[in-house]
């Protein structure tokens, strides 16, 4: 595993499958999670090529050496929602194989899954919560407003 920041030309989402074939040296990625579907499912979206979006230096050595092991160099984007100051910067880690991919990305978006959804119940309680506050405060200020008169 190789874990590298890229700047892309769009923004990619947390968990996209991107992938780099390494006769073309052409770079792919799905609009969905890795998880949707079986690799062969995905659609192929066009990036770009290696050497453009690569600089030369560690990050393309690093990626270079992974796609003489194979004829596919697979990563997965490792972006989190709004904790980033450049959207088009991303994480990804890339991997030699499907296998080593599935493995990481299968328990790392486990325990993301769960933290989401424990962050997104938190979130849900205190918007109840301040519904809940403000109708208090509706119906108190429509009682003194009927007592007043």
């Amino acid at each position: 595993m190789k874990k590298i920041k890229i700047n892309l030309p769009i923004n990619i989402g947390h968990g996209v499958l991107l992938w780099i074939d390494s006769v073309s040296k052409k770079m792919y990625y799905s609009s969905h999670r890795y998880d949707i579907t079986e690799f062969i499912d995905h659609e192929s979206n066009y990036l770009g090529e290696f050497n453009d979006l690569f600089p030369t230096g560690e990050q393309q050595n690093a990626v270079v050496d992974l796609l003489e092991h194979g004829e596919r160099v697979f990563g997965i984007c490792l972006n989190t929602e709004g904790g980033q100051v450049d959207q088009h910067v991303s994480e990804v880690c890339f991997f030699p194989s499907w296998d080593r991919m599935l493995k990481f990305a299968n328990q790392y978006f486990e325990e993301f899954d769960a933290s989401e959804s424990e962050r997104l119940e938190e979130v849900s309680r205190r918007s109840s919560a301040k519904k809940e506050w403000l109708k208090s405060g509706r119906r108190f200020i429509s009682s003194e407003s009927t007592t007043r008169k």
